[in-house]
């Protein structure tokens, strides 16, 4: 998808006793001029949206003594 505008919106809420945030709700929607194999383009939406509420919400990365604690992609969690 080259030269495509996109804007992703999200609702989110915030447990306030343990500071929890979750997304309650997330829309996104984009301007092309056509759609070869539109199932495609929204399956590329949905995971960049995963892949951003998974980078907000849940990564981070820790560190001990002085070296990162994560090695891989399967030490980090992931909203699925």
């Amino acid at each position: 998808m080259w030269n495509v505008h996109l804007a992703t919106i999200v609702e989110a809420s915030v447990d306030r006793k343990t500071g929890r945030v979750a997304c309650t709700r997330s829309g996104a929607s984009s301007i092309r001029a056509s759609a070869v194999q539109p199932k495609n383009i929204e399956a590329q939406i949905e995971s960049a949206t995963m892949y951003g509420l998974s980078h907000v919400l849940m990564e981070r990365a820790t560190f001990k003594d002085g070296a990162v604690v994560q090695s891989n992609f399967t030490t980090i969690r992931c909203c699925v």
